[in-house]
């Protein structure tokens, strides 16, 4: 009897397909996770990175929030010029104030689609640490949270998100 290579092939996989559905009624056992490693025990992760033992971004230092504070306020106030000054004035005062990244991201931006014209309360930081800082901006227009980056010893700007209204 003369056996083809495609009817040996199509007899293992019906063979192999047997066998695998035959030991599908035996249940593997659970896996577990080790609950000691070195005869210590070892402690879950805390689903919150700021409970305790989970690891807590340095806070930054009250000069390091101000300079967070101005480089926002430094973007917005630019920002809020976008329909007064001529697009390539805008741009250039604008990336001035940006972070490298944020430069390209925003190069294509157009000022005079910026409806808001005046920042109307003090930046204020939701949260900051030794290397960014996340502040809410309100202007004339919209609500905006502002990202600022610590590059080297100057903080600028790598984000302008609309939170309320305002153009993006």
């Amino acid at each position: 009897m003369i056996v083809s290579r495609r009817s040996a092939l199509l007899a293992l996989t019906v063979g192999a397909g047997a066998l695998i559905t035959g030991c599908a009624g035996d249940p593997e056992p659970a896996q577990t996770a080790p609950t000691e490693l070195e005869g210590r025990p070892i402690e879950p992760e805390p689903e919150d990175p700021t409970q305790e033992g989970g690891p807590v971004p340095a806070s930054a230092s009250e000069d390091d929030e101000q300079a967070a504070i101005a480089a926002a306020r430094a973007t917005m106030d630019v920002w809020v010029q976008g329909s007064t000054l001529d697009q390539m004035a805008w741009q250039e005062a604008l990336q001035a104030t940006l972070a490298p990244p944020a430069q390209q991201a925003y190069a294509n931006r157009f000022g005079y689609k910026v409806a808001d014209t005046e920042v109307t309360e003090d930046p204020a930081i939701i949260r900051a640490s030794v290397g960014s800082a996340v502040l809410r901006v309100t202007t004339d227009v919209a609500t905006y949270e502002v990202t600022v980056v610590k590059t080297g010893e100057e903080w600028k700007t790598s984000a302008v998100t609309p939170i309320a209204g305002g153009e993006e």
